[in-house]
């Protein structure tokens, strides 16, 4: 897929150089970020799509230049790109984290009154339902709840990831009005 869309556009100095690492080092990069990912396909393929557009965009750049080792260069960047997505990934976890122990806070502190009952539960899932197309809701609500990432969702249903995870934003985006509508 990463090649259709890259290479074959060398009609500029960035475009063949780009074309050159990739046939060359493709393998490697890709082995390399398998070790560094340990089988998570997934977050591997989003990491090595992102790689690969800022390689394409750094060999755009005029200032970049040929270097000698280009496989150790690369693997360099693999590397110190993967730091980075480790970073933002414990940040994210930490924020989560944050946001759990508030929401835990705020449940102690609240009356027994205003804790939702089951009806407003079924009435928040109605709401997160009719959010989503209505053919696609039972699998997608059923997936997220088994641990399925958006690409597996995607690919057992045959839609795109950007489909499933505007489906979910939607359901969200409904789910949140409700809270806000119930004074939650």
């Amino acid at each position: 897929m990463l090649q259709n869309h890259f290479t074959g556009h060398g009609d500029n100095e960035g475009g063949r150089y780009f074309d050159r690492l990739y046939k060359n080092f493709n393998k490697d990069i890709k082995d390399y970020a398998g070790k560094l990912f340990r089988g998570n396909k997934a977050d591997k393929e989003d990491f090595l799509q992102d790689f690969y557009i800022k390689l394409y965009e750094l060999c755009h750049q005029q200032d970049f230049q040929e270097f000698r080792n280009a496989r150790a260069y690369l693997l360099k960047m693999v590397r110190n790109s993967w730091l980075d997505y480790q970073e933002s990934m414990r940040a994210n976890k930490k924020k989560l984290e944050r946001y759990l122990l508030d929401a835990g806070d705020a449940l102690t502190a609240t009356d027994f009154e205003d804790i939702p009952t089951y009806k407003d539960m079924l009435k928040l899932r109605s709401a997160a339902e009719n959010a989503i197309h209505p053919i696609r809701w039972r699998e997608i609500f059923c997936a997220i709840v088994e641990g399925e990432k958006y690409a597996g969702i995607a690919a057992r249903m045959g839609l795109t990831s950007d489909i499933v995870k505007t489906q979910v934003y939607l359901a969200r985006q409904a789910v949140r009005k409700f809270w806000e509508e119930q004074c939650i």
